[in-house]
């Protein structure tokens, strides 16, 4: 058998080891981003948005998906919750009801009350 930089046989598994966690854990990385729920945005098109029961202006804002923008179109929400809203979903995961919105600091009862009626979590 051919030897490698003079590397005897445990010398080789450890690095084939390294070299094979290496590449496991780069792969789990892309995975990741490539199926991270904030990467995955809906896109409804105007056709589709008017073919629902709610005028345009009334569609729900889906607090899943929706980025900083989205989400300030919601009466009340301004920038800084908006960024809290996506750090919130980032950082733990989907929102399994409107009410987890609660959660997020500076939605508190009377903000909440507000924008109810147009957030899904579909």
């Amino acid at each position: 058998m051919i030897k490698l930089f003079n590397l005897d046989r445990s010398e080789r598994t450890v690095i084939t080891i390294l070299i094979l966690s290496f590449l496991a854990g780069a792969a789990l990385t892309l995975y990741k981003k490539a199926y991270s729920p904030t990467q995955m945005k809906i896109v409804r098109s105007e056709a589709a948005i008017k073919s629902t029961s709610l005028p345009i202006e009334k569609a729900k804002v889906n607090i899943n998906v929706a980025d900083e923008s989205d989400l300030m179109a919601l009466k009340g929400v301004g920038r800084t919750v908006a960024r809290r809203i996506v750090e919130y979903r980032e950082k733990n995961g989907l929102f399994l009801s409107a009410d987890d919105l609660k959660k997020v600091r500076g939605i508190g009862p009377a903000l909440f009350e507000k924008i109810k009626d147009n957030i899904s979590v579909e």
